[in-house]
């Protein structure tokens, strides 16, 4: 359970399931795995035992597997490998929760009724655009609920906005947040609202950019205002919602800082990819933005940082590079959202 939100379930931050993301799953303090439980998404077809063996070696908790391509759909072959997937993972009894799109779970087979109902928990998603939360969103969600409690097992719901709205009105906000109420009186153990505020790329960032956390902002705002079904915290992290391997690619031209703020993100970005570079920025992050700064000891994370800006330290030991850059942010980015906010 949350640290500071002791009656709401862990917080999901959703993890694109790439090298970076993976190595920071795996350096997250011990201490803080119960409080977090990760939203996998299988971004290839990947094999199912392969993908199983990630798994159990990067994170040891709770975990989220949601084997739907982009457009949030188990179709083709992603359907056989996610039954394939959840038969290995119910055989070998791992603390997985099945991911469901709310239109895939109105079409289960019996197959596939049969693999859920083995779970003890499945984990509904219902995918918006924004706000437009309509009556055909939330008939969608009643039936989901109803075919889980029906096959005997624990009814979640993600509800996913994928990218965060940058503004919204009083009136449109409470109208959403009756609507999470209501989905919430389907039957569902608990509802997590997810959504994403980071930049889809920063291309357009010179040497420093601060970009507001809108994601959290609204979490705060819907939990104040229907603080009774207990919203759950669920984001998409330092990487956009809009992210794709065509942007990662980008991302590996220039060495950049991604840091989480209480309100917003700080990005320091250099000219170059140079380990200099990246040691220059964390000299400029430590000692400038000193009062941000957590220390080493806040996170494996923050820790790679302060040793690159310590003097005292040979280069040889100092690691950087964009997936190291991308690993460390996000490990900072988990640590700050349980230890300082939820």
């Amino acid at each position: 359970m949350p640290i500071h939100h002791t009656s709401h379930p862990p917080y999901i931050p959703v993890i694109k399931w790439q090298k970076a993301e993976q190595k920071a799953l795996s350096a997250v303090a011990e201490e803080l795995t119960d409080h977090v439980w990760p939203c996998i998404e299988v971004r290839g077809v990947t094999y199912h035992e392969l993908l199983m063996s990630e798994v159990y070696h990067y994170w040891k908790g709770t975990v989220l597997v949601d084997y739907a391509d982009p457009s949030g759909r188990l179709i083709g072959r992603r359907m056989s490998e996610f039954e394939s997937f959840l038969t290995v993972a119910g055989d070998k009894n791992y603390p997985i929760i099945p991911v469901i799109d709310s239109r895939d779970a109105l079409e289960l087979s019996e197959s596939m009724q049969r693999l859920l109902s083995t779970f003890e928990t499945v984990v509904i998603r219902l995918r918006l655009e924004g706000f437009a939360l309509g009556q055909d969103h939330l008939t969608r969600a009643e039936k989901a609920c109803e075919i889980l409690g029906q096959l005997n097992v624990e009814p979640r719901l993600m509800v996913d906005l994928g990218e965060c709205p940058a503004t919204w009105s009083p009136e449109s906000l409470r109208s959403f947040a009756d609507a999470l109420g209501k989905l919430k009186a389907f039957g569902f153990q608990t509802v997590h609202l997810t959504s994403g505020a980071y930049p889809e790329s920063l291309v357009e960032v010179a040497n420093m950019a601060e970009y507001d956390r809108n994601d959290w902002k609204l979490w705060k705002e819907l939990n104040a205002a229907v603080p009774e079904i207990g919203l759950g915290y669920s984001d998409y992290g330092i990487l956009s919602p809009k992210w794709t391997e065509e942007i990662l690619k980008k991302i590996a031209k220039k060495v950049a800082l991604r840091y989480t703020r209480a309100k917003d993100w700080l990005i320091l970005k250099a000219t170059g990819k140079r380990k200099q570079d990246s040691i220059d920025l964390s000299v400029i992050l430590v000692n400038q933005y000193a009062e941000d700064f957590k220390g080493g000891d806040f996170s494996l994370g923050d820790r790679q940082m302060a040793i690159r800006a310590d003097d005292s330290v040979p280069d040889r030991n100092k690691k950087s590079g964009a997936t190291a850059h991308l690993t460390e942010a996000w490990i900072h980015h988990i640590a700050f959202v349980i230890k300082e906010q939820y």
